[in-house]
């Protein structure tokens, strides 16, 4: 690992989820500076291509962004193509073709010269992207099938992100990656709040993202306001349950899969954002019964102050914490 820190630049061309992740797993541990790292992969035909660039300042790399770009193709009408390209949702291209990927058999279906081209226009675009100073995590892909002349807007996309707003969570040693949108509307929500129900009212809504227990990371993607059979008051939050399951649905079809519910958020305005007992015996009351809640684990982010000078503090309790010794 030394080795590959001391280089200008990693590229990751092995299409291996298991070496996305372990480079993930590794730098989630033992944070540090490190080289950009540029992954490369290729659609099952070799006539899609996709990039993506991990900042060296950024928190996730190469396994956080093809996450992130399957959210982004998701939610642009130009990134169809893409999304049923490398995250099909067909049962028959979700099976493994032979030779597999990432053994050392050629494993696509295209010639040499498909591989030549989407490669070599990857690498000039990485070349560009590593030229720049303001270096930001960043994804690309090119779609050349149809053997048709590579015109129209669909035929390439780039996107950029924000950084995440990071939270580091203490009960069990989660990383929280929230959006910039999610985190908007956390503020706007609160702001809301304050303007109709004054400052000491609580609110609150529901959190969707995903967990994932290897990497100890959960990605918050969006981010809704009070139920409407939500309780609110100065002295508590109650957050109702009407539409919930509406709302989660429609995030589970729009993104595949990989935005779903994850929890929920409240405030305690002009407070700390410290679980009150309140707070406390509810998690224990929804995890112990598994009627109530079948879920493994329930993320509860807690806004505190106000939404002008805010604190925000998070809790990943889990079904295995309350279970019968």
């Amino acid at each position: 690992m030394a080795e590959i820190l001391d280089a200008d630049v990693i590229v990751d061309a092995t299409a291996s989820s298991t070496v996305s992740a372990a480079i993930e797993c590794h730098f989630r541990k033992s944070p540090g500076k490190r080289p950009p790292l540029v992954s490369l992969v290729l659609g099952h035909n070799a006539d899609f291509g996709m990039m993506t660039l991990a900042s060296p300042v950024f928190p996730g790399l190469s396994m956080d962004l093809d996450r992130r770009s399957k959210l982004a193709f998701a939610a642009s009408s130009k990134g169809q193509r893409f999304s049923e390209e490398f995250w099909p949702t067909n049962p028959q291209r979700r099976k493994p073709f032979q030779p597999e990927p990432g053994c050392s058999s050629p494993t696509f279906r295209g010639s040499y010269a498909d591989v030549l081209g989407l490669t070599a226009r990857m690498t000039n675009i990485a070349a560009l992207w590593l030229s720049k100073s303001d270096l930001i995590s960043r994804s690309f892909a090119m779609n050349l099938s149809g053997g048709g002349i590579a015109t129209g807007p669909s035929r390439e996309i780039e996107i950029s992100w924000l950084p995440y707003s990071i939270l580091n969570e203490r009960r069990h040693g989660y990383e929280l990656r929230l959006s910039q949108e999610a985190m908007a509307a956390i503020m706007s929500w609160t702001k809301r709040s304050e303007r109709i129900c004054g400052s000491r009212t609580e609110t609150g809504g529901v959190l969707f993202g995903q967990v994932d227990e290897f990497l100890k990371v959960v990605w918050i993607d969006e981010v809704s306001g009070p139920p409407p059979d939500s309780i609110a008051s100065p002295e508590i939050f109650v957050c109702g349950v009407a539409g919930v399951k509406e709302m989660n649905d429609e995030k589970i079809k729009r993104n595949s899969g990989s935005v779903s519910f994850v929890g929920m958020w409240h405030t305690h305005p002009l407070g700390l954002p410290i679980p009150s007992p309140i707070d406390l015996a509810a998690m224990a009351q929804l995890l112990k019964d598994k009627d109530a809640y079948r879920g493994r684990h329930f993320l509860m982010l807690i806004v505190g102050g106000t939404s002008k000078s805010p604190t925000m503090s998070a809790g990943m309790f889990k079904r295995s914490d309350y279970a019968e010794s």
